[in-house]
């Protein structure tokens, strides 16, 4: 895993070297976020230089649903989390038809891309968060072995997809079909050789299935209270999440004197449509 994520981050540094972000990099302003995010969104690329490196590393949104609460910060790993491994996310780009969040969350955080962050440009020092594996549709995996990308209780036989010897998209479709078991799928484990194209099989199984609930996206566990090493961009709100939005933007600003901005994003009502990103000052609270 070292040599990867070695390889990583040295084709990304190539990579923003020359690129460096044209434009107004360091910005940070709302319109700024919601530019990234929107061009993101719809940066349909199938990999990020070559095939080990996935388009999650470059392009899409990283997203995770929380619930607002003085018990815990919201950005650390639940206790759930914890024990198992990995903590789920989910995946958005405009050539995946998802139209909801899992467990109809109305509000969370959102991270950068490894590649916005791999030059440091806020002059501190971000984790390089580890995407393990990728399910198509919501992979119940709080009850699943191997951090979430194995068997799930009750379904000893299975692992991932690619032990299963199923590396395409057909092979899955053909497997679990347009209504699956959430509990009896596998998911594509994007760790290895050739990356890029397996997470691209697992996209398209979206988009030719137009699955309207959230697809999984678990990343392997972090430390608990870095808030200043964690790559949020933004927290989010949709329909009425925006006050404990503002909830976790006051305990992220109380917890390390940095404001992050909160978005609002805006679900289709059906799949042809596609998300939008917005940002409202008002939204905001204000520190002084």
């Amino acid at each position: 895993m070292k040599t990867f994520m070695n390889k990583i981050s040295f084709t990304l540094k190539i990579i923003m070297c020359i690129l460096f972000f044209i434009g107004n990099a360091n910005s940070d302003t709302g319109d700024n976020i919601i530019k990234k995010l929107t061009q993101r969104y719809f940066d349909n690329q199938i990999n990020c230089g070559d095939d080990g490196l996935p388009v999650f590393l470059c392009s899409g949104i990283l997203i995770r649903g929380t619930v607002a609460s003085d018990a815990y910060h919201s950005w650390n790993p639940s206790p759930g989390a914890q024990r198992l491994g990995g903590v789920s996310f989910s995946y958005l780009r405009s050539d995946i038809k998802s139209i909801e969040l899992a467990s109809e969350h109305h509000n969370g955080y959102i991270f950068s891309p490894y590649i916005e962050h791999l030059e440091n440009l806020d002059n501190t020092e971000k984790i390089n968060i580890e995407i393990l594996c990728y399910y198509p549709v919501d992979g119940n995996t709080q009850g699943r072995l191997d951090k979430g990308c194995g068997s799930s209780t009750g379904y000893p036989n299975l692992g991932s997809c690619q032990q299963q010897n199923i590396t395409t998209t057909q092979q899955w479709i053909d497997k679990y079909g347009a209504y699956p078991d959430n509990n009896e799928i596998c998911g594509f484990d994007v760790t290895g050789d050739g990356s890029a194209s397996i997470f691209m099989q697992g996209l398209k199984v979206n988009s030719i299935l137009n699955f309207s609930s959230n697809n999984e996206l678990i990343i392997a566990v972090w430390e608990q209270n870095i808030p200043n090493t964690l790559p949020i961009e933004a927290f989010f709100y949709q329909n009425e999440g925006l006050q404990d939005a503002q909830h976790d933007q006051k305990d992220f600003y109380q917890s390390t004197g940095t404001v992050i901005p909160i978005v609002k994003i805006i679900f289709p009502s059906s799949s042809d449509e596609k998300i939008t990103f917005t940002y409202n000052e008002e939204d905001q609270l204000k520190f002084n």
